[in-house]
């Protein structure tokens, strides 16, 4: 009976928006707030393929760094993942515990060397519910389902355009004063932008986009306009795609200071989904 119990209570089922049904849906449920000791330190997204849900988030929200050069010296031991359940107003959410040391011993984290990108394995896919992997726990029981990116929502790189308006939905730590109480810090904030530019040679994308400490790993989305003919009528509908996370500002260097310049650099999602599928083909 025991045994029974330990079974039912890591299933969480599971709801993935698709290319074909993200018309007109608020994407924004799928931006995820990382938090270590209840500070919140960074964004990230959960995304799936038929049999794994992964979390991804930026390569420096995890090492620490020697001379601008990662180490294998992990930042935190424990990462706290929160997420929303969509269509609640963002009044129901959920809360994922990740042991980094658990992960990493059963090899259930990946990175990149070329680039900023971190993913942990989440858990396996079992008839549209999930069991986690070890070192991975809910601890809230406030949740219904688990919101997940589908990899058909990606919009390739190559199909990207300098001057499409996109928007980033992230957890930026660094804006207004609590004591204030401005905006709720446990809620995201979304960023309107443009694609300024594409790194052919690194297969990244340049944003005219101030971001702050808190949106590394933060996801970035693309808003479609896609004209339908019903009858004697042309409905005029809006698609959202998922282009990529943000990994880090680019600075302004003047006085031998730097500063935000106000652009940032995204890695595309189809470049995860390559390195992810070559790792668990």
């Amino acid at each position: 009976m025991k045994y029974f119990l330990y079974f039912l209570l890591i299933f969480i089922k599971l709801e993935s928006p698709t290319c074909q049904e993200n018309y007109d849906q608020d994407l924004t449920y799928l931006s995820v707030l990382v938090k270590v000791n209840d500070k919140s330190i960074a964004s990230g997204i959960f995304i799936r393929d038929s049999n794994y849900v992964y979390f991804v988030t930026a390569k420096h929200v995890v090492y620490k760094e020697q001379n601008n050069i990662f180490t294998n010296d992990l930042k935190h031991n424990i990462l706290n993942l929160i997420f929303y359940q969509s269509n609640s107003k963002f009044k129901l959410f959920g809360e994922l515990q990740v042991d980094m040391v658990k992960i990493n011993a059963i090899k259930a984290m990946m990175d990149t060397t070329n680039n900023d990108i971190f993913i942990i394995k989440i858990g396996q896919i079992v008839h549209d519910n999930i069991i986690l992997e070890q070192g991975v726990k809910m601890i809230s029981d406030n949740l219904n389902n688990m919101q997940v990116a589908d990899y058909n929502m990606i919009k390739l790189y190559s199909d990207i355009n300098i001057g499409e308006n996109i928007y980033a939905v992230g957890y930026p730590q660094t804006l207004g004063l609590k004591r204030l109480f401005q905006y709720d810090f446990n809620l995201p904030l979304v960023r309107n932008c443009i694609v300024a530019g594409k790194n052919d040679d690194l297969k990244t994308l340049i944003i005219d986009c101030t971001l702050y400490p808190g949106n590394s790993g933060c996801p970035v989305f693309i808003t479609n306009k896609v004209s339908e003919t019903q009858g004697n009528m042309t409905i005029t509908r809006n698609k959202r795609y998922l282009v990529g996370i943000v990994s880090a500002f680019i600075p302004l260097v003047e006085d031998q200071k730097e500063r935000f310049s106000g652009y940032s650099v995204v890695i595309p999602f189809d470049s995860i989904h390559k390195f992810i599928h070559s790792q668990y083909k």
